[in-house]
């Protein structure tokens, strides 16, 4: 999932290259690659994936054209970490990380980088958390994880 793709860099060019070449590689891995931009040009990326097998596009996918959308939001589970955070190993170290960032948000960007990169600590955290949703949530589930940049 990669949104407003039309805010173009060379990290986000890099992930969509990688992704292209994973799909041309192994055209029948389940793999489900959604670019989301309310302003992007379709034709571009359309273009981009043509030669990518079994790759199919979807124009748009708008609220008014979502038929199911009301019976999706219905099964839709809301969970903020704060309350996940018990539940994962190492709680004690990630609720401590979790206070220090509520009283001083920049302190994950102190390091060396000038904030480039995420400390070790929170990326610990991310990947318990990713651990324990995918070990807990039902085989078909999905789950989105919805981090805000800095």
């Amino acid at each position: 999932l990669i949104d407003e793709c039309h805010e173009r860099s060379p990290e986000s060019d890099l992930v969509l290259t990688i992704c292209k070449s994973f799909m041309t590689a192994h055209p029948m891995a389940p793999i489900r690659l959604v670019l989301m931009s309310a302003t992007f040009d379709h034709e571009r990326y359309r273009t981009y994936f043509a030669d990518v097998p079994n790759c199919e596009a979807i124009e748009n996918i708008t609220l008014e054209t979502a038929s199911s959308f009301s019976s999706m939001y219905e099964r839709v589970g809301v969970s903020y970490i704060e309350d996940v955070i018990p539940h994962l190993p190492d709680s004690k170290d990630h609720g401590k990380l979790l206070r220090t960032m509520w009283t001083n948000p920049d302190e994950d960007l102190a390091g060396d980088d000038g904030g480039k990169s995420l400390s070790q600590p929170l990326l610990r955290l991310v990947k318990s958390l990713v651990t324990w949703l995918n070990d807990h949530e039902p085989e078909d589930g999905i789950f989105l994880i919805f981090a805000p940049t800095y």
